[in-house]
C-alpha cells in the first residue's frame, strides 16, 4: 500500500514539475526601429518554431500575434521580414518571460551594385512616391543634386491645411554630407525587395527611382513599416 503512495506521489511530483517548467509565451510581430506594433499577419511571415512546443492560440482569431507553451530555455524561430528574407533568430527564455517580439523590419544588408553608387558621377537622384489610400492620394518626390562642392537634397511634398479644405505644397531643402548619401544605397536595397503589389494592405504605394545611370520601378501593398521617411530622417530632414 505504501509503495502504492509513493509512486502516487512521484507521479504526482514529476506532473507538477512539468506543469511548473512550462513557460507560456506570446510571440507578437513588431517593428523594432519604430518601437511599435508590426502590422504583418504573422501567418504570413511563414513563421516555423524549431523548438519543442505546443501552441496554444489560433493565428487566424489573433492577428499579429500566437501563444505557445515550451519548457525549452530558448526557442529558435524562422521567419520572413518584411523584406522576404529568410531570418532565423534564437530568443533565450527566463521563467518570468511572457512576451518576446519577431522583428519584421530586421534587415539583412546583401551585395548588389545600385543605381545610387553611380549618383555622384551621374549628377542627380531622384524618388518619386505615388499613395494611394483609404483617405485619397498622396505624391511627393525627393530630389538631390550633386554640386561641385555640395549636395543639394529637396524634398517636394503637399499637406491639409488647418480650416482648408486644399493641400498646400511645400518644398525642404537641405546640404546633405557624403556620409549620409551611404543612406541611399541601403534605401535601394531595401526598395529593390519591396515590389508586392498584391499586398492584402488598403494602402498602395508606387516608387520611381531615377539616375542617369537607370530606373527602378517598385509596387508595395505589404501594410509594412519600410516608406520613405526613414529615409528622411537619415538625411537629417525636420517633418512635422
Amino acid at each position: 500500500m505504501n509503495s502504492l503512495k509513493n509512486i502516487i506521489l512521484i507521479l504526482f511530483i514529476a506532473i507538477f514539475n512539468n506543469i511548473i517548467a512550462q513557460k507560456t509565451i506570446e510571440i507578437e510581430t513588431f517593428n523594432c526601429a519604430e518601437n511599435s506594433i508590426g502590422m504583418s499577419n504573422i501567418q504570413k511571415l511563414n513563421y516555423k518554431i524549431i523548438s519543442e512546443h505546443k501552441v496554444i492560440t489560433d493565428t487566424t482569431e489573433h492577428y499579429f500575434e500566437l501563444k505557445i507553451k515550451t519548457k525549452s530555455d530558448t526557442l529558435k524561430v524562422q521567419y520572413q521580414n518584411d523584406y522576404n528574407q529568410k531570418v532565423d533568430t534564437t530568443y533565450i527564455l527566463s521563467r518570468n518571460m511572457q512576451k518576446i517580439y519577431i522583428c519584421i523590419d530586421k534587415f539583412k544588408d546583401y551585395k548588389i551594385k545600385t543605381l545610387n553608387e553611380d549618383a555622384m558621377k551621374n549628377k542627380k537622384w531622384e524618388l518619386y512616391i505615388n499613395s494611394m489610400h483609404c483617405f485619397g492620394f498622396d505624391k511627393s518626390k525627393l530630389i538631390i543634386k550633386f554640386k561641385k562642392n555640395k549636395i543639394i537634397a529637396k524634398y517636394y511634398f503637399s499637406k491639409w491645411i488647418e480650416k482648408s479644405e486644399q493641400k498646400k505644397e511645400f518644398i525642404k531643402k537641405k546640404i546633405l554630407t557624403e556620409k549620409q548619401i551611404s543612406n541611399l544605397i541601403l534605401f535601394e536595397k531595401k526598395l529593390r525587395l519591396m515590389n508586392r503589389p498584391n499586398g492584402d494592405c488598403t494602402t498602395s504605394v508606387f516608387y520611381l527611382l531615377k539616375t542617369n545611370n537607370g530606373k527602378i520601378s517598385i509596387s508595395d501593398s505589404s501594410c509594412s513599416s519600410f516608406n520613405e521617411y526613414d529615409l528622411l530622417e537619415k538625411l537629417g530632414f525636420e517633418m512635422d
